[in-house]
């Protein structure tokens, strides 16, 4: 926010109009490789290896911006965490010892146990967030505000370990 109270959320340099970021050192901590090539459905000549977050750095981000966004933001953020873990949810071991062994140890104190509190605030009960998540999402999905608060905090769990508790 400015100082007059309007949102200042962008930036631009050199022509290109980028969103500010919170938290952005987070989404660079233990990057994934993913590897593009001319064979897949994109339209690229070359083959490419590209970086990109890993799920846990994204979940603690989110986390940790989530009282800079806006209702609608923070219920489709909610959506996101529920979609990622849900997508992950095979491998949620391998996440934790992410978790333990990269992205924990790269945070301060203060920011982990801020993680953890914006979690359970979040996830300890349907509040209005998982509501409105809940509202965002298509019909056929029948996703309820209770299952959805309840796959997050399950998740959140397994990958968090006993720092969320």
């Amino acid at each position: 926010m400015r100082r007059d109270g309007t949102e200042n959320a962008t930036a631009s340099a050199a022509g290109v109009t980028t969103q500010k970021l919170r938290h952005l050192e987070i989404l660079l901590m233990a990057p994934w490789t993913i590897a593009l090539s001319s064979t897949s459905d994109l339209p690229i000549a070359e083959s490419a290896h590209v970086l990109v977050a890993n799920p846990v750095s994204f979940i603690v981000q989110k986390l940790l911006i989530r009282d800079l966004r806006t209702d609608h933001k923070q219920a489709q953020d909610v959506l996101y965490l529920h979609d990622t873990i849900e997508l992950f949810g095979g491998e949620l071991a391998r996440l934790h010892a992410l978790w333990r062994e990269a992205i924990r140890p790269s945070l301060a104190r203060r920011t982990r146990d801020l993680v953890m509190e914006r979690g359970r605030e979040l996830f300890g009960a349907v509040n209005d967030v998982t509501r409105n998540a809940v509202r965002q999402t298509s019909a056929d999905r029948r996703l309820t505000p209770a299952e959805l608060r309840l796959r997050v905090e399950i998740g959140l769990g397994e990958i968090f370990g006993a720092d969320i508790e």
